[in-house]
This record gives structure tokens, C-alpha cells and sequence, in this order.
């Protein structure tokens, strides 16, 4: 089933191609809109760098899964 993405959750963005997802950056989702159709998502602090923000329509995303 389903489960929609929510703030906290590390996540892959993508873009479409030709209507195929193309994965691009991983990020942790830090905020969403009132409608749940956008997110902002930092791809820099995973990553050891400084917090660098993105906005991304939350149909681009994909969660990515949990380490065991």
C-alpha cells in the first residue's frame, strides 16, 4: 500500500524522461506544502556539506529504503 512521503523521511529525487523517472539527488524531506504536492528536501547536510534546499513536487520523490 501506499504511504505518502512526510517531513523527516530520506528520499530520492527524480526528474521524468521520455515518462521514465530518472533518479537524480538523495535528500531528507525538511518541509511540505499546506496540499502535500510540494516538498522542500536538503541534499547537502546527508552529505556532510552545508544545508542546500531544494523544492520538488513530491510525485518526482521516491523514499528510499531503510538500512538493515
Amino acid at each position: 500500500m501506499y504511504e505518502p512521503i512526510k517531513v523527516g523521511d530520506k528520499v530520492r529525487t527524480g526528474v521524468y524522461v521520455c515518462g521514465e523517472w530518472k533518479p537524480m539527488w538523495l535528500g531528507t524531506v525538511t518541509g511540505m506544502s499546506n496540499d502535500g504536492t510540494t516538498a522542500s528536501v536538503d541534499i547537502g547536510s546527508m552529505h556532510g556539506c552545508a544545508p542546500n534546499m531544494r523544492f520538488e513536487q513530491t510525485s518526482h520523490l521516491r523514499r528510499e529504503p531503510e538500512a538493515t
